[in-house]
Formats: C-alpha cells, sequence, structure tokens
C-alpha cells in the first residue's frame, strides 16, 4: 500500500522535535553540571588557600645590620672576647697589722731580802723538813699581805694551788721565759690575763713546804723548758 508524502512528513518533524528536545535537555543537563563542578572547584580552591594563609609560617627576614658589613673591623675588637694573656690573680687583701709589742722591761716582783738564791746544784737547808734538798727558785722575804708584781709583760698561762707550793700563778714572758709565783694568798688575775710590768697579780700568802721559813715569794723560772735562776731569766744577774 503506498504513502503519501502528507502522510510521512508530519511523523518526520514530530522525531526531529523530539530529537531536539533531547539535545537541548543534555545540553543544559551538560551545562548545570559543568557550573556546579566550577563552584565546587572554586571553593576547593578558596578553602586550600584559607588553609595555607593560617598555617604557613611567616616568612623570615634578616634584619638588616645597622652597621656596613663591608666595614673591616681593627684587629683589636675580633679577638677572642679581648682576653688578656696575663693569667689572673687573685686580689691581695691587706692583712691589718698587728699591735706593736712593747719591748720587755723586767723589775723585780717585790722589795725584799733574798733568803734563798736558787740552787739546781747545791744543797741548802730545809727549816720546815730538817734536811738538806736542792732549791731550783728564789725566795724574796716580805711581809704577809704584800703585792706581787709582774716582773715584765706576758699572758697568764694558769692560776693553780697544791699542797707544796700552794696558790701560783705561772706567767708567760715571751721569748720563752716562763715564772711562776709560788705561795700567794689573793689573786687578781686568771688565765688568759695580759699583764705588764708592775702590775699586781696577787699578795704574798703561805707555802707549805717552806712554812717553817718567814714569809716571802718564792719565784721560780724557766727558759726554754730549762730551770735557772729568776735573775738570770729576767736579765738581772
Amino acid at each position: 500500500m503506498k504513502y503519501s508524502s502528507r502522510q510521512t512528513f508530519p511523523k518526520y518533524v514530530g522525531r526531529i522535535g523530539l530529537y531536539s528536545l533531547v539535545a537541548v535537555f543534555l545540553v543544559i543537563l551538560a551545562v548545570v553540571a559543568w557550573v556546579v563542578i566550577a563552584q565546587n572547584n572554586r571553593v576547593a580552591d578558596q578553602n586550600l588557600n584559607s588553609a595555607k594563609n593560617q598555617t604557613a609560617p611567616k616568612e623570615y627576614v634578616k634584619p638588616s645590620p645597622s652597621y656596613n658589613e663591608s666595614t673591616e673591623v681593627p684587629d683589636t675588637e675580633i679577638t677572642e672576647n679581648n682576653v688578656s694573656d696575663v693569667p689572673y690573680e687573685e686580689p691581695k687583701v691587706e692583712e691589718p697589722a698587728a699591735p706593736a709589742v712593747p719591748a720587755q722591761a723586767f723589775q723585780i716582783p717585790l722589795n725584799g731580802k733574798i733568803l734563798k738564791t736558787f740552787s739546781n746544784k747545791e744543797l741548802q737547808k730545809s727549816a720546815t723538813y730538817n734536811d738538806f734538798r736542792l732549791h731550783p727558785a728564789m725566795d724574796i722575804a716580805a711581809k704577809a699581805g704584800s703585792n706581787v708584781c709582774s716582773a715584765g709583760y706576758g699572758t697568764v698561762v694558769t692560776v693553780e694551788e697544791n699542797a707544796i707550793l700552794g696558790k701560783t700563778v705561772v706567767i708567760d714572758h715571751r721569748d720563752g721565759i716562763i715564772l711562776k709565783y709560788c705561795g700567794l694568798d689573793s689573786i687578781h688575775v686568771e688565765s688568759g690575763t695580759a699583764v705588764e710590768p708592775g702590775q699586781v697579780i696577787g699578795t704574798v700568802g703561805i707555802i707549805p713546804s717552806e712554812c717553817a721559813d718567814p714569809t716571802h715569794l718564792h719565784l721560780e723560772a724557766a727558759v726554754n723548758g730549762e730551770a735557772v735562776s729568776p735573775l738570770q731569766a729576767i736579765g738581772l744577774e
């Protein structure tokens, strides 16, 4: 059966219109997709740039020197801390000068008659023991209570009392000279006291081992540990 052109043309036109609509729809869909993708890419780029700006450290800029770096520095300024070759020495602290020691000037501890002299070899009669014995001292007669003075400058070593010599003051008169003032009554000094010539150190008392003799001062002396005559020790013999 034959169809006329009038019958087929409308069908052809209808097909073209349908295809056009489909093509236009696809183009619109492609455009919308491209716009969406482009928008997403732009947002992603903005977020990335923002993150870089927040986390990236600032670029270090070296401060420019306030002087000309090309200027040569004198040799005296580039030495290592300008350390001197001279070794360090502790500053000397001057110690205070010691007080001047007065020259020694000896004198007799008290005025009186010498009852017995020093004897370390010859025996002398003892009225108390009624025998002969050595007498390593010098006895100077004096009334009981008479002042006994230091024979010179010195320091009291000890103040003691024993059954033989009674109350005794021992004085170091320097240069190895030691004097023992024995048979005292009252004592006016103590250990460590500094004394000078003529200073009262006590009074005359009783000497138990020489109590039968008249009252007197029993004076013993030693130089560098050796017993000597008291007059010799103080330079008056």
